[in-house]
């Protein structure tokens, strides 16, 4: 992956020739590396985005007042950024007999925005679940007490999920397994959070845009796609049920490896 300065070099490429998307950035935390980044993100996969990026903490105004400079741009996307750390703080402004159901008023007003803005606007809503933070206040008694930060996380990922399965128009960055793959230290920057209201390391935004546009070239319809037909004795000899999934594979593996082969 190359790092965010490699990355920004795109933004100096020529885009008239490109095709065109519009997307909208509401962020809860400071913006502007991400705005650069998936531009030029977009400029290496062919795309010339056009961006709207709200001020950061301004994703309720933005989407809950049908005046607002969001609706006038008429994104094709809307990326949603809700950061861990922004969570965090609201979860210790909750008092100790709500916490535990934290995650629920939450995802009430996570629907509540979604279903606001896909009843004024026609977009694809993009959204990140959330990298861990364990606050270590219970320490791994923390799995065991609803009223700890880490499984209130928790809760609020697998809803998320849930969210994004039953709409067909909202999409999930996994910021979890990209905190599995590259480690915490990766992702956030406590320090350039606390300095500038940033949430994430410079390092990983190459990473988030990737995501992003893999969503919207999928949307698209920019994905590879493969179309495998069981022609017997045509493209590959014998059956499944004949020689057994194993066999059958590493016969398919060959036939489609001499295809292309045959192709260079």
């Amino acid at each position: 992956m190359e790092s965010f300065i490699e990355l920004r070099k795109y933004l100096k490429k020529e885009t008239n020739s490109l095709k065109e998307v519009k997307i909208a950035i509401l962020s809860d935390n400071a913006s502007e590396f991400i705005s650069d980044s998936l531009k030029a993100y977009g400029i290496k996969e062919s795309i010339n985005l056009k961006i709207y990026r709200s001020d950061f903490n301004q994703i309720d105004i933005n989407i809950l007042v049908e005046e607002s400079n969001l609706y006038k741009f008429c994104p094709d996307f809307v990326y949603l950024n809700f950061s861990t750390q922004k969570i965090l703080s609201d979860f210790y402004k909750t008092s100790l007999e709500k916490r535990s159901n934290f995650h629920q008023t939450f995802i009430l007003h996570i629907e509540y925005l979604l279903k606001f803005l896909l009843k004024i606007a026609q977009v694809k809503i993009i959204l990140n679940n959330f990298n861990e933070i364990n606050d270590q206040v219970f320490g791994n008694y923390s799995n065991k007490t609803s009223n700890s930060f880490l499984y209130q996380l928790r809760k609020i990922n697998i809803l998320l999920m849930e969210i994004s399965q039953r709409k067909n128009d909202i999409y999930i960055v996994d910021f979890l397994s990209l905190q599995t793959k590259l480690g915490n230290e990766n992702v956030v920057s406590n320090n350039l959070y606390l300095s500038t209201d940033m949430a994430y390391n410079v390092d990983f935004l190459p990473y988030l845009s990737k995501n992003i546009i893999d969503i919207i070239l999928s949307n698209l319809g920019y994905s590879n796609k493969c179309i495998i037909l069981d022609l017997d004795d045509t493209l590959w000899g014998g059956v499944i049920g004949d020689d057994g999934i194993d066999i059958s594979i590493l016969m398919l593996t060959a036939t489609v490896k001499n295809i292309e082969e045959g192709m260079t």
